[in-house]
């Protein structure tokens, strides 16, 4: 009797064991959603390690799970700290993580410092939206108008020590010849967007960043049944300051999934920065090329599997040059024609 049940034990055992591998097997390297050129036969084990801020998390754990699911990648890992640009780009440069997302204005001309980081592609387009309440603040046509009546101007950005902060303080220090007072404020993007619509709000604008079109401005746009939400212009004539040479930011219009007469496409124009895929020197050539040729052939299956963040920014492949490109970079792009 005591046999009996010790070998009922141990089937249990292993049928709960087999389940587990099959469970983990399927969940990280279920082969394979898309056609792939390539003997999948020969796996890569080593381990490589991807890393961004916070706010990117999403879109880094799901990109991971596609290049672990459609290439010979098998041992792909995302690691999340605080934000804190230079802690990321030192663990890039000393290879503790060896591919980073960074907003490009935040990495920019670094290469004296961290002398190892290099270039991969633009991964994304980012815009940045200034909003304010019209029945508190009328006739506002510059960022000087909201200084009329006060010495001040207060500004509401999403979390302390967030990318939304560490890019509007960049922005700002790089407009301080128009807008000299200034104090951010902390909080949630909820919390920004009800301090706005009151009465006796403390924010003169609130700033945060997304995609263009934007999600977040289509609720807030649903949301303003009393229409006093409007949106702030950002024009680069308006400024002193050649960020078109610095390659920081890039003007564009705000753009609206339901265009309609008060929120036209091409009325309200605005600035945009790129997020970059970073690497350093010590990747191997061949671990460049399948992750940058997933990506560059196959941008319409990740925006698909990959909600509310799309990869466009192609066209801007010119700006990596601002870091030094992967040596395997200028091979890709080469055999798939992009211009260099």
């Amino acid at each position: 009797m005591k046999i009996y049940l010790i070998s009922i034990l141990f089937f249990i055992i292993i049928l709960f064991s087999s389940i587990n591998r099959y469970e983990n097997y399927y969940t990280f390297f279920k082969p394979f959603e898309i056609k792939a050129k390539y003997n999948k036969n020969k796996y890569i084990l080593d381990t490589y390690n991807f890393s961004s801020f916070i706010e990117d998390k999403y879109f880094l754990d799901e990109l991971v799970k596609l290049l672990l699911t459609n290439t010979e990648l098998l041992n792909l890992k995302t690691i999340y700290q605080k934000n804190d640009t230079n802690n990321l780009l030192n663990n890039l440069n000393k290879n503790l993580i060896q591919f980073l997302i960074m907003p490009l204005p935040l990495v920019y001309l670094k290469n004296n410092i961290y002398k190892n980081i290099r270039s991969i592609i633009n991964i994304s387009n980012i815009t940045i939206f200034i909003l304010y309440n019209n029945k508190f603040h009328v006739n506002i046509s510059k960022f000087e108008d909201f200084l009329k009546k006060d010495k001040v101007l207060n500004i509401g950005i999403s979390n302390k020590n967030s990318v939304s902060d560490y890019i509007s303080q960049l922005f700002l220090n790089k407009i301080q010849n128009k807008i000299k007072n200034y104090k951010l404020y902390y909080d949630t993007h909820e919390n920004l967007v009800k301090n706005l619509k009151k009465q006796k709000s403390k924010y003169h604008v609130i700033l945060f960043l997304d995609s263009n079109p934007s999600n977040k401005l289509r609720k807030i746009i649903q949301d303003d049944y009393e229409n006093i939400i409007y949106i702030k212009d950002i024009d680069f004539n308006i400024f002193d300051f050649n960020l078109r040479n610095e390659y920081f930011f890039n003007q564009e219009y705000i753009k609206f999934y339901k265009p309609s007469f008060h929120y036209p496409n091409f009325k309200y124009k605005t600035i945009s920065f790129t997020n970059i895929l970073l690497t350093n020197k010590y990747l191997p050539n061949n671990i460049i090329n399948i992750i940058l040729n997933f990506i560059l052939k196959n941008k319409e299956f990740i925006n698909t599997k990959i909600k509310g963040y799309e990869i466009k920014d192609y066209n801007s492949i010119n700006t990596i040059y601002k870091i030094i490109p992967h040596p395997e970079t200028h091979k890709v792009l080469n055999n798939l024609n992009y211009s260099l």
